[in-house]
């Protein structure tokens, strides 16, 4: 709310659920430049240069305004990137971000370490004239959709990406990738429908942890050869070059 003197009272509410049937969309700003009106201003009164005249060039009279419309609103800010990376917490996020970008996400050995949505700016070697945008995502967990984990605000940041990039922790002994990559499709498409279909590519983290590891990322590899071959995973990017497999 802004009152008359231009003073701004502040508050924190959830995140809102894009299918929440309790929320109207008034507006998405979405290109610099895009402008919306919410509340109109009222009609303003008519002053001295109005009300003057011949004999009375100076006018003690005024006529008050009207008021203008008064509403609540809330507001959304989705950060706008080409890639966003998504995952489960400590999957290797961060590391990568930092790894193939200018950013600098703090990078720790436990979950959670990133609270907030980091931007990067990455380069292409064969194309140094041209950059993309990388959105680390802090992870999420099993009901995001839900908004456990404040799952609503984190998912809501991918809505904006146009390319998806999975990363899956091979060293995790708990959860398999191949089962980690299902979940997170689940999560995003249960939060947004169609959002898991968007375009997408899979990034193994972790692989020289262990022997497992490595075990896991050809295992991770046939499985998702198999869903593609079933229809499945239509999404997926093709590796340009002589990459034999949809799994860096």
């Amino acid at each position: 709310a802004v009152e008359r003197l231009g003073r701004v009272t502040r508050s924190v509410v959830p995140a809102l659920h894009p299918a929440d049937e309790t929320v109207t969309l008034l507006a998405n700003l979405i290109y610099e430049g895009d402008e919306v009106v919410i509340a109109a201003g009222g009609a303003g009164g008519r002053g001295n240069v109005t009300l003057r005249s011949g004999r009375l060039q100076s006018s003690r009279l005024a006529e008050d305004g009207l008021p203008g419309e008064q509403t609540t609103l809330a507001l959304t800010l989705k950060t706008v990137a080409d890639v966003g990376l998504v995952g489960f917490p400590n999957a290797g996020k961060s590391s990568l971000l930092a790894a193939i970008s200018r950013a600098t996400p703090q990078v720790a050995e436990y979950p959670f370490t990133t609270l907030h949505p980091q931007l990067g700016s990455v380069t292409a070697p064969a194309s140094p004239w041209a950059e993309f945008s990388v959105a680390d995502i802090p992870g999420l967990v099993e009901g995001a959709f839900e908004n456990r984990g404040l799952g609503h605000s984190f998912l809501s940041h991918i809505e904006r990406t146009s390319l998806l990039c999975y990363v899956l922790d091979l060293a995790c002994a708990e959860r398999h990738p191949a089962v980690q990559l299902a979940l997170l499709q689940e999560e995003l498409d249960r939060y947004l429908p169609g959002l898991a279909a968007r375009p997408c590519i899979i990034a193994a983290n972790k692989a020289d942890a262990s022997a497992a590891a490595a075990s896991r990322l050809a295992e991770l590899r046939s499985e998702v050869a198999h869903r593609r071959a079933r229809g499945e995973l239509a999404g997926l990017v093709t590796p340009a070059g002589p990459a034999t497999s949809h799994v860096l």
